[in-house]
């Protein structure tokens, strides 16, 4: 969550800038130049501990540890599948055959 509010305030910051600079009359291009740089050295300054919270968040959800991220269904079938999978423990199931014109073995 730490990621979403430091960039909902970067692109608030930019957004800001940017129609102040185009109220000035700078233009489109110079004013999203001059926005981009001056969020990013407000952010820079000011926002040391909310950049390195979602710098942590994201290094956690990369890092392997952090529970994988499943909808409803996805946790509804992955138990299905595990109480079948309990159920018939001798069951196991095989790749449907290769048809010929699949196969890779042959060149043509």
């Amino acid at each position: 969550m730490a990621f979403f509010k430091y960039t909902a305030v970067r692109l608030g910051i930019t957004a800001a800038v940017l129609v102040l600079c185009l109220w000035l009359g700078l233009g489109w291009i110079f004013s999203a130049i001059v926005a981009v740089i001056i969020a990013f050295c407000i952010s820079f300054l000011f926002l040391t501990k909310m950049r390195d919270e979602a710098a942590a968040s994201i290094q956690y959800r990369f890092s392997g540890s952090a529970p994988p991220i499943r909808t409803a269904t996805e946790r509804k079938d992955a138990e299905a599948e595990d109480s079948f999978s309990a159920a018939n423990p001798v069951y196991r199931p095989e790749a449907p055959p290769r048809r010929r014109d699949q196969d890779s073995s042959t060149s043509a």
